[in-house]
């Protein structure tokens, strides 16, 4: 009986830590935050290279510059709301991107991809 008491006592923290390291990363899903990260840049390039391959650009849009960034934790990964600067080669203009990225998996998805009316 004490050993099955002694292996019931190690194995519970097999099972909890697992849990609330879970509740760990869904509670930090929320609001959208400022971010000051180089992987912003990454980010920024990835939707302007997606963009034009999605065919909206016609592969003309260039990369030119974050603006400024924020990301949102949400379940199971995290989201990028960048406001970017890209050429055509004849103007540059202003686009918000919206990223999601799922770094575990290496997965990218351009949501969405618009231009700012100035």
């Amino acid at each position: 009986m004490q050993q099955i008491h002694h292996f019931l006592v190690l194995l519970l923290p097999l099972i909890f830590v697992p849990l609330i390291i879970s509740v760990t990363e869904v509670s930090a899903v929320g609001g959208w935050k400022p971010i000051k990260d180089p992987h912003v840049i990454e980010m920024a390039e990835f939707a302007v290279a997606e963009y034009n391959k999605q065919g909206q650009g016609k592969g003309s849009l260039k990369f030119v510059a974050v603006v400024s960034g924020e990301t949102q934790g949400v379940f199971m990964g995290r989201k990028y709301r960048l406001v970017l600067k890209a050429t055509d080669g004849t103007a540059t203009k202003e686009y918000q991107a919206i990223v999601l990225e799922k770094l575990w998996l290496s997965f990218k998805k351009l949501v969405s991809f618009d231009p700012i009316q100035s």
